[in-house]
């Protein structure tokens, strides 16, 4: 599991005991340093790499451009690993507490959709179960607007536990 504190504050080895999962997940982590610290996330030998990352790179005002930049190098570095990708949706922010960012969430998000079908890698649409088109993330899943309730984890792991636990 590679991201930022939403992956971090995830007990991904309690939601899915029968897996053994390397969480690599690290609070405040942007795209930027995700590439930093490849070498931490490979040294594993991870078979598949679940990816959520952007929402830091966009609250601090990077472009969208270089996030997604970055993105492709992150999947290209793990591809040239030998290791399956999935790209997971950037969360959504609640619009209450980000306002127009969540439509560059959602930008960012239209991106990453299109370059995983153009790449044959599997995108998951986790906003999906989490969000509505007009609030961005619902507030049931969300204490801050940012970070997952419980709730919005247990949404999340029904997303992607086919992913997680195939062989």
């Amino acid at each position: 599991m590679v991201g930022d504190s939403l992956t971090a504050n995830a007990s991904w080895n309690e939601i899915f005991p029968k897996v053994q999962i390397a969480n690599r997940g690290i609070d405040g982590d942007t795209t930027d340093n995700i590439l930093l610290r490849m070498d931490t996330i490979l040294s594993v030998s991870p078979k598949k790499a679940l990816i959520m990352v952007g929402i830091n790179d966009i609250r601090r005002g990077a472009s969208l451009d270089s996030v997604f930049q970055n993105y492709r190098e992150i999947v290209k570095r793990l591809q040239q690993a030998g290791v399956t990708v999935i790209i997971q949706s950037t969360l959504e922010c609640s619009k209450d507490v980000c306002g127009d960012r969540v439509y560059q969430v959602r930008d960012l998000n239209k991106q990453l959709k299109d370059f995983a079908k153009r790449n044959n890698i599997v995108f998951l649409d986790i906003n999906a179960d989490l969000s509505s088109p007009s609030d961005g993330l619902l507030s049931n899943y969300s204490s801050d607007g940012f970070h997952l309730l419980a709730s919005g984890y247990v949404k999340w792991s029904e997303k992607i536990r086919p992913y997680v636990t195939a062989n």
